[in-house]
């Protein structure tokens, strides 16, 4: 039961960053390139999209990885207290 919530955390966390980076993607791509005026604007936000989606999924997974387990090694420890 642990492993399937330890799952579902990491998921919901993937699909946090996804989310994030689906919000902040125009304003990025915006400071970065600027208007878009030829073909080499357009692949360097295909490059940015590309290469920050599964970044970002990733950094989300790993941090709600991280926060599960440190919450449930403070669970396990409070309980054993009593």
């Amino acid at each position: 039961m642990k492993k399937l919530k330890l799952f579902c955390a990491t998921l919901v966390g993937a699909i946090c960053g996804l989310v994030l980076m689906r919000f902040t993607y125009p304003l990025l791509t915006e400071h970065l390139v600027g208007p878009i005026h030829g073909e080499d604007q357009m692949s360097l936000n295909a490059s940015i999209f590309f290469i920050g989606v599964p970044v970002s999924m990733l950094i989300g997974a790993g941090l709600s990885y991280a926060a599960f387990t440190r919450f449930c090694s403070a669970h396990k420890t409070r309980h054993k207290r009593k």
